[in-house]
């Protein structure tokens, strides 16, 4: 652009022979309209310029925003996977501890030897202390074993006489972890609380009052009445 005015200015001078002295006349029309058009020129590349380097500004802004929003979509993806990992290692133990339980359950052969079994002798005001994932939509415990699994085991249950007993939350960070990943899944099916669906920040579970259980013909404990928690 600058070159082009160059060549315009250089075409508007006027070629008068270097023998002859300049003489004062009126200006030659041709020459200010090159003069006109090179300031024209001028001043579209000047404003070439400014317009240039507003929309490279606009561009770098955008552009910006964008990587910004980037990181912020990849950080939020980040803490969804991390949370769905959770999940999956926890149903993986629970999955883990059924069939654990299958293995060692033993079926008599005949109908006619379990009436031969006689029930093991219970010592007098001995607590049983049981272990047990959380509880299906009804309410009741789908599993309960000896020992807490890990990953799996959320619950800790205490019965005298094998039929009726207390519940809570068993009380270990890594269960509070677990269980505060999916509140609705694993603390409200079987807790009452203040806002217990809802954790925000919270790491801690408390135990204000236990629950009630009672072990029906299924086998299975089934919750009578709801444990009191809240969060810390």
């Amino acid at each position: 652009m600058k070159t082009m005015i160059f060549l315009l200015l250089q075409a508007a001078q006027p070629q008068q022979p270097s023998a002859q002295p300049l003489q004062e006349g009126p200006i030659d029309p041709l020459v200010l309209v090159a003069i006109i058009i090179a300031i024209i020129a001028l001043v579209l590349a000047i404003a070439f310029d400014v317009f240039t380097a507003k929309d490279f500004k606009k561009l770098r802004a955008e552009s910006r925003a964008k990587i910004e929003a980037l990181e912020k979509s990849n950080a939020s993806m980040a803490a969804e996977l991390e949370k769905l990992t959770a999940t999956v290692e926890f149903m993986s133990g629970e999955i883990n501890a059924h069939s654990h339980m299958m293995r060692t359950v033993v079926f008599p052969r005949h109908a006619d030897d379990v009436r031969k079994v006689p029930p093991a002798p219970k010592k007098a005001d001995e607590t049983v202390v049981l272990f047990t994932s959380r509880p299906d939509a009804h309410g009741v415990f789908p599993s309960a074993t000896t020992q807490a699994v890990p990953g799996n085991s959320i619950y800790r249950i205490e019965s005298r006489d094998g039929r009726n007993g207390i519940f809570a939350v068993i009380n270990d960070p890594q269960v509070h972890s677990l269980a505060l990943m999916v509140p609705t899944a694993n603390i409200t099916p079987a807790c009452e609380g203040h806002d217990i669906q809802v954790t925000g920040k919270a790491t801690t579970i408390v135990n204000d009052a236990p629950g009630r259980v009672e072990k029906r013909d299924d086998g299975k404990w089934h919750i009578v009445k709801k444990a009191q928690v809240h969060y810390q």
